[in-house]
């Protein structure tokens, strides 16, 4: 049967509960262990994101056997039945074998070592490659870390890029403040320019919209011979 769970809110790496969601964790392969307090649950469920069925392995915890569990999150793609058991090296291991043709181990028993990071968040070793193709061979283009990053090409050739930035606290979510600017001749070596705007040094109006508004998803366009960055809050 279906694992359909009854959804249950878990404080997690921010110390803010899980969004519940859907209640399915998967559709078969179920297996759970206990880390540090919390029932970790695994399933599997057939997904269609490749344009073709694909089978993943998602996990949800409980602080009880029984539930109420956590809104499901991806554990390892391209995986059925995953199983996960201490080693002899202390070391958390998950045990699988690859489903489906995008799997770079299909049909062939294999294990990679996992790491907990927060509280009931199980993810894979980083260095892990579970997919066949360009997409399991990703690698960043730069050393900093951004989101919904937005690009333009100005007259003196050279790319000008920004987006969400996660500073100056280093969260995306709260306290992320500054409008910061990077650029390139190349799209592949990236020079930081600096920070361009600070909402609570340079904003007047922003920072009555509410108690700790953040700057997110900023766009950078060059019109005229001048730089123009709309941005939310």
């Amino acid at each position: 049967h279906p694992l359909e769970i009854t959804p249950y809110h878990v404080r997690g790496r921010s110390d803010k509960p899980y969004r519940t969601g859907s209640n399915r964790i998967g559709s078969r392969g179920a297996s759970i262990i206990k880390l540090g307090g919390l029932y970790v649950l695994l399933g599997a469920d057939t997904m269609y994101r490749m344009g073709c069925a694909s089978e993943d392995t998602f996990a949800a915890v409980s602080e009880r056997l029984h539930g109420p569990y956590s809104r499901r999150y991806l554990l390892i793609p391209h995986v059925g039945r995953a199983t996960l058991i201490q080693g002899p090296d202390r070391e958390l291991y998950a045990f699988f074998s690859g489903c489906g043709s995008y799997s770079v181990v299909e049909n062939s028993p294999a294990m990679v070592r996992c790491v907990v990071e927060g509280r009931g968040f199980v993810r894979p070793d980083a260095n892990a490659i579970f997919e066949n193709g360009p997409v399991g061979r990703l690698q960043p283009a730069a050393d900093f870390s951004i989101r919904d990053p937005q690009i333009c090409l100005a007259q003196d050739g050279r790319y000008y890029l920004t987006g969400t930035s996660n500073r100056p606290n280093g969260n995306f979510w709260e306290g992320n403040d500054e409008l910061h600017v990077w650029s390139s001749h190349d799209l592949r070596n990236w020079s930081h320019i600096g920070k361009v705007w600070d909402l609570h040094i340079d904003g007047t109006w922003q920072n009555a919209i509410r108690p700790s508004p953040c700057l997110w998803a900023p766009e950078i366009a060059f019109i005229r011979g001048t730089f123009w960055i709309p941005y939310s809050l």
